[in-house]
């Protein structure tokens, strides 16, 4: 679904009309940077020109702000301004949504005259959103500002979808936003493990060194295996399961890369990459996350790549024959029988979950704590916590827009000829549904706590929506896709 705008080149001085649209925001910038130097704080002044000269970039070129999202999703996405602003500190992936979503907006309106992609999936996610406000309305207990505020970043982080449809609009912008998140991501699995080989004294210092950008401060940022002295691998995502989580749904994209005949990098890189994932992967220790990953990469191997299972089974046989294997397989079989203590408490938070959808079936507690002391919210998993938040009605409207996104890509997926276009949209389906797996055994994909995981789940799929869209309307074409205009 396309909502049509006006258009128009030039405008009556005879320049195009961007350039003076530019010009004209420059001018505004300086004026009000200037302004607010004198008059206020100094440092608000050069943030604001930064800001715009992010904004002027990305008019110019509308993916470097999706593209600088991503980045900041996989290596920094807890960092925040360090002088705060009205008793908080803005976070660096709240600008970066805001003006990639500001920018994409302005051009769009006022200097582009494009038309905007709302996708047969847009109805889905707006319901979405809907009965999110109908949840933060009509909560049992009152919300308190912190929770307000990431609300609003949780509701920032699913416009994320919109904005990366309509700023990709060709299979080369498709592919080169891909290869960013391709990249974004093995640079976090490289810093996750550089910072698991360190002694534990000196990664705890440099973890420390990250609290000036709002990271945690203290001596026990280290995270271990409940009730052991197993460390677990967590980057500077600060919770190994939330890394799991980031890694899991591009590992599967990264593997249909590495077979696919067409990749759209080198697939020698490819494969570094992907070794760097999957060894990250494993140190988190998340189960999770190792099932999503799992149920991506099956997925390939079902209905695209039937070689994977010829892989899988020579991985299957290092895991049981090696040391390190075994340490893994005893952590994964251990969270599937609820032998360990952690995979207990996850069963008792389901049973307490699906009472407290029982007594808030429709439209759930909302998004304050509980009505009563018997009860909490809180589950390890996407869909009781959306349940439990939002009732029925919210997990059927997240469920129903998850379905729709796949839907576009399903019907894709049968009437692309291009190789390059089909593998990269084969291996993106199978990372949303790996994420969509993981989901089943926990929650930050949609836990306001994490509105970073939030984010990347959207940008995930609405970069297979993109990939769906340019391909299909580019004729289905073989062969390398055309370099997009600058």
């Amino acid at each position: 679904m396309n909502v049509a705008l006006p258009s128009g080149d030039t405008v009556a001085t005879g320049f195009p009309a961007k350039w003076v649209g530019a010009g004209a925001l420059l001018v505004l910038l300086g004026v009000g940077c200037g302004a607010v130097t004198v008059l206020g704080a100094p440092w608000l002044g050069f943030a604001l020109l930064a800001g715009g000269a992010f904004v002027t970039a990305v008019i110019r070129r509308p993916w470097i702000g999706a593209a600088g999202t991503a980045v900041l999703l996989y290596l920094l996405p807890f960092a925040t301004v360090p002088v705060p602003l009205g008793g908080f500190r803005l976070s660096f992936l709240d600008i970066a949504l805001t003006v990639t979503l500001a920018a994409w907006l302005l051009r769009s309106v006022a200097l582009a005259g494009r038309d905007i992609r709302f996708t047969q999936a847009g109805p889905g996610i707006a319901a979405l959103v809907g009965v999110m406000v109908t949840a933060l309305l009509f909560s049992q207990q009152a919300v308190s500002a912190e929770i307000f505020r990431f609300f609003l970043k949780a509701i920032n982080s699913m416009l994320l979808f919109f904005t990366v449809v309509n700023l990709l609009r060709s299979p080369a912008e498709v592919t080169r936003f891909a290869r960013v998140v391709f990249l974004a991501a093995a640079a976090s699995a490289l810093v996750a493990i550089g910072l698991y080989l360190l002694p534990e004294a000196r990664a705890t210092e440099v973890l420390a060194a990250l609290s000036r950008l709002g990271y945690p401060r203290g001596d026990r940022l280290l995270r271990f295996i409940a009730d052991t002295d197993t460390l677990r691998a967590i980057g500077t995502a600060v919770d190994p399961n939330v890394l799991g989580g980031m890694l899991a749904i591009v590992l599967p994209a990264l593997v249909a890369q590495v077979v696919t005949p067409q990749p759209v990098m080198d697939r020698r890189l490819l494969v570094g990459m992907t070794l760097l994932v999957v060894a990250a992967l494993a140190l988190t220790y998340s189960r999770g996350a190792w099932f999503g990953a799992m149920v991506g990469v099956g997925y390939l191997a079902g209905v695209r790549h039937r070689r994977l299972w010829v892989l899988a089974a020579v991985v299957g046989i290092l895991v049981v024959v090696s040391l390190p294997g075994q340490q893994l397989l005893d952590r994964f079989m251990s969270g599937v029988t609820f032998a360990d203590r952690a995979a207990q408490m996850r069963l008792g938070e389901y049973k307490d979950a699906l009472r407290l959808i029982g007594a808030y079936p429709v439209f759930g507690v909302g998004f304050g704590a509980a009505p009563s002391l018997d009860l909490y919210v809180g589950s390890s998993s996407i869909y009781l916590l959306v349940a439990s938040q939002m009732g029925l009605v919210g997990l059927g409207a997240f469920v129903t827009s998850m379905f729709l996104v796949l839907r576009i890509a399903w019907a894709a997926q049968r009437r692309i000829d291009d190789p390059r276009m089909s593998g990269l949209l084969v291996g993106l389906t199978a990372g949303l549904l790996g994420a969509l797996a993981a989901g089943l055994f926990d929650h930050y994909f949609f836990n306001l706590q994490f509105p970073h995981a939030i984010a990347l789940l959207w940008l995930n799929a609405g970069l297979l929506v993109a990939a769906a869209l340019t391909a299909t309307s580019a004729g289905s074409h073989p062969g390398p896709s055309p370099e997009p205009q600058r």
